[in-house]
């Protein structure tokens, strides 16, 4: 019997529970924009590497990656390195990440592309 590539019922109801959590989340992700910067233990070392790079800080910047303090060190330089704008990097680089997974799996079925971003 020949393998239909229609996809099964199981299947599509998977499917758009996994586009629902990826919206869901990403929503919730947004919402954040209007709430208070919550500070944890890496981001108060990320914050000052970032302040460092500004030039608005001395020493050195330790052993971290520079990608995002160099971001919030332009922001810093350009004067918008508030809450908001710190959290919509955040956000881009969470969308840059899963946009190049789903990019680098565009040969694989949709829903191994889900799954692996899933």
């Amino acid at each position: 019997m020949p393998q239909s590539d229609l996809p099964t019922p199981t299947a599509a109801k998977l499917r758009r529970w996994l586009i629902a959590g990826l919206v869901a989340l990403a929503t919730l992700y947004l919402l954040q924009l209007a709430s208070p910067l919550r500070i944890d233990n890496d981001s108060v070392v990320y914050l000052g590497v970032a302040l460092r790079l500004a030039g608005d800080a001395e020493g050195t910047g330790g052993r971290l990656p520079l990608g995002y303090p160099y971001a919030v060190a332009a922001l810093y330089r350009a004067g918008i390195a508030i809450p908001q704008a710190l959290l919509a990097i955040n956000f881009s680089f969470v969308a840059l990440g899963l946009t190049s997974v789903w990019w680098i799996a565009r040969r694989h079925s949709t829903d191994l592309r889900l799954a692996a971003i899933g």
